[in-house]
């Protein structure tokens, strides 16, 4: 080993005087909580995936509409409203954007310079409690 050789090795390793020796390592106690289990997690992309190709598990939809068969056979857990609205949920996925699309020219806005007299006005006349505000168009 030549004098360079030894000044990298003597820098590589620890300096302790005379007489100091460093503590014994101690082991590395861990007080984290443990991780949580696999089922609690939310399921990842690949599980996601498997479950949307793989057939056998009802899906959310099934287990809604037997939610709601239940509450009409005397299932009270939840009110008519709820029931009523899930059911809603559950014909939304045949409604087509054009179903519930305005067009833009039929489009009630205000520009965002308009005065406060013209605005409420245009709030009556529309029929509106709030109204879309652009500007610079």
């Amino acid at each position: 080993m030549n004098e360079s050789d030894q000044s990298i090795a003597a820098a590589s390793r620890p300096h302790h005087p005379e007489g100091d020796e460093p503590f014994p390592p101690q082991p590395v106690v861990r007080t984290d909580p443990p991780p949580p289990e696999r089922e609690t997690r939310a399921p990842g992309l690949w599980q996601r995936l498997k479950d949307f190709l793989v057939p056998g598990q009802p899906s959310f939809r099934e287990d809604l509409r037997s939610a709601l068969q239940d509450e009409e056979n005397g299932d009270p857990s939840l009110s008519g409203s709820e029931r009523t609205m899930l059911a809603n949920v559950l014909k939304l996925s045949a409604t087509r954007v054009d179903d519930v699309m305005v067009p833009r020219v039929d489009i009630e806005a205000v520009e965002e310079e308009e005065t406060l007299g013209r605005l409420v006005q245009i709030l009556r006349d529309s029929g509106h409690s709030r109204l879309p505000v652009y500007a610079d168009s």
